[in-house]
């Protein structure tokens, strides 16, 4: 057995791993961690080796190993705890960070001195360190077994496309470009004080249709991108149950949605940005389009509990990545060649969502808290303030509304007298007065008002309404253009808390009458 007997180093590698997939294993799947643990394990392996080949004592060689681990995951909690306490400091202040990395290195400098010079048997040490360790595992792995299970007996398939496989002679290429929490028209000037009347009446001068009374189905981007890109509410698409907690069933309706399913069966190929967002991103598109090295949100999770978050900072923060990311989808929505015509664009710009990361002009913006889409009360427990949201939202939202009206006229020049479909549409509006844990405490016609704009080439605005919602505006494209007879679904509004996504609360009916609650914004959310 003595083959056997350094297993604490590895299973303190595998835990914080373990730990944070079950911490965020509603949105996420067991195979996202699988890369993450095959980098720690070898980690590890390297590590203990090195120290065996100078030490030739393996009780040392792991102690010391588990020792550099635990103070290598250990370090982005530590900070975080100091945030909690009060802390006011950022993801890449120098003095806080380089002070705790100093402080780490010198503790395990320290006790690994101690352990180096002890005469003293260590094996006991080991044993106790192995059985703490595998309680450790074997707790995280119950938890993740006990998602893994639900998920596999709530997933639900998705529904066939009704489209016909005779390929119509006109398909002009679509681009669906979902533009993050981008509020409608008069949210943005009752709650903002911005004026997008410039932007909307130049689309509408290139002939686009503004439904401008227009909402979006349900109040987070899984559900409504979900909904959309299937043309059915969720209710329809699969029986989760209302106290459903897992919304990673949902990501296959984006990833394998009827609506791709019958685009390809049309002859379109699939062209997908990666977002930053996981689940919105394709997996299976035709070509999948990035500005860079790509890292996971689970990897990023994984990141910021390590040194390496502040390490990496020195050439590229998070906030960095993701600056990059939204500019390059923008300049590169009117430059696509990777495949063939016909095509379907798929565009998820996580803007002008937190973190506010662009001020009016494009430079970086203010928001140097930790790197989060934390969005409404999950925002404000963050550290965020209701006047830093209104004011990093409307520089934010300036930015990219010029960015987007340069990136339309590109891509209508391109294409001339050919033009392509267009839908700019926002997947929920902004998340000042959203509260996850309280229909209360939500101001719903903020978040569910959205912009909602369509360019239908050959003159098929008649087939659009201004109340029309995302549910149907794939049902008005197969009609309008491959001569299909979907039947319109009537345009309702969901609220569902955190906790419970498909537990849903009809909205409709109270959004244009509703005023703002009167509540605190920093009142402590129960879902953390």
């Amino acid at each position: 057995m003595r083959r056997w007997r350094l297993l604490h180093p590895f299973l303190l590698a595998v835990y914080p791993v373990l730990f944070l997939f079950t911490q965020n294993a509603a949105d996420m799947r067991i195979a996202t961690i699988l890369p993450s643990l095959g980098i720690a394990l070898a980690a590890t392996t390297m590590i203990l080796g090195a120290l065996w080949l100078v030490l030739r004592d393996p009780d040392k060689s792991g102690l010391v190993t588990s020792l550099v681990l635990v103070a290598f995951f250990s370090y982005g909690h530590l900070l975080n705890l100091g945030r909690l306490a009060g802390a006011n400091f950022g993801p890449n202040d120098s003095l806080p960070n380089g002070l705790l990395l100093v402080i780490l290195l010198i503790a395990v400098a320290g006790i690994s001195y101690v352990t180096l010079r002890t005469r003293s048997s260590l094996k006991k040490v080991t044993s106790i360190l192995n059985i703490v360790a595998i309680l450790m595992v074997v707790v995280q792995l119950a938890i993740a077994g006990y998602y893994v299970a639900g998920r596999i007996s709530e997933s639900a398939a998705p529904s066939e496309p009704s489209v016909g496989k005779n390929l119509p002679a006109y398909r002009p290429d679509i681009y669906y470009i979902v533009v993050d929490a981008y509020a409608r028209q008069d949210i943005l000037q009752e709650v903002f004080d911005y004026d997008n009347s410039g932007f909307l009446d130049h689309l509408r001068q290139l002939g686009f249709y503004i439904a401008d009374s227009s909402h979006s189905n349900y109040a987070r981007t899984l559900q409504s991108v979900a909904s959309s890109l299937n043309t059915e509410y969720l209710d329809k698409l699969g029986d989760f149950g209302a106290n459903t907690y897992d919304r990673v069933p949902l990501s296959d309706f984006i990833q394998t949605g009827a609506v791709l399913r019958g685009l390809k069966i049309l002859g379109y190929n699939i062209v997908s940005f990666i977002s930053g967002y996981d689940v919105t991103t394709m997996n299976n598109a035709d070509a999948t389009l990035t500005s860079g090295i790509h890292l996971s949100e689970f990897e990023n999770l994984l990141v910021s509990t390590t040194p390496l978050s502040y390490l990496l900072g020195v050439f590229a923060t998070q906030h960095d990545r993701h600056r990059e990311r939204v500019l390059y989808m923008l300049e590169k929505l009117p430059q696509i060649d990777e495949v063939a015509s016909p095509f379907f664009v798929f565009a998820h710009i996580v803007s002008p969502h937190p973190p506010f990361l662009f001020d009016d002009y494009g430079n970086p913006g203010p928001d140097e808290r930790p790197f989060s889409f934390s969005d409404g009360n999950h925002y404000f427990e963050k550290g965020g303030d209701p006047d830093q949201y209104v004011s990093g939202y409307r520089s934010q939202i300036r930015f990219v509304t010029g960015q987007l009206q340069r990136c339309i006229d590109r891509l209508l020049v391109r294409y001339g007298n050919n033009p392509p479909i267009i839908i700019i549409q926002g997947d929920h509006g902004s998340g000042l007065y959203l509260d996850w844990n309280s229909k209360e405490r939500t101001w719903h016609r903020e978040r569910f008002s959205i912009l909602n704009a369509y360019y239908l080439p050959g003159q098929r605005n008649q087939f659009l309404y201004p109340s029309i919602t995302p549910v149907n505006t794939f049902r008005v494209i197969f009609n309008s253009f491959f001569g299909l007879n979907f039947e319109l679904r009537p345009d309702r509004s969901f609220y569902s808390v955190w906790k419970h996504p498909f537990l849903y609360d009809d909205i409709t009916d109270r959004l244009n009458d509703e005023l703002p609650p009167a509540t605190s914004h920093t009142e402590e959310s129960t879902d953390q």
